[in-house]
């Protein structure tokens, strides 16, 4: 996916993402999705079936200096980074 307004900079890379970002996936086909930090050599994965969690978000508050306040504020100072989250829907 490329950051709307950018020189094709992807958002795979957490660096990438200038403003606060929050992305949206709804019936994602696949039980997996996750985080990895090149520069620390860790990631986070969350694991369910699909058909059970349809919904999954992943947020960032970004790398410019109004996101990187926050950054500084709220973490351990390791730098940016970014929340999966998932959900179950209700069912119809």
């Amino acid at each position: 996916m490329v950051v709307p307004g950018s020189r094709r900079r992807g958002l795979q890379l957490v660096q990438n993402v200038r403003q606060p970002t929050s992305l949206f996936g709804h019936h994602v086909h696949r039980d997996f999705y996750g985080a990895y930090y090149h520069k620390s050599d860790y990631g986070v994965v969350h694991v369910a079936d699909y058909r059970e969690v349809v919904g999954k978000k992943t947020w960032t508050w970004g790398v410019a200096d109004d996101g990187l306040i926050w950054t500084d504020l709220l973490t351990d100072h390791d730098g940016p980074y970014n929340e999966i989250q998932a959900a179950v829907t209700r069912r119809r």
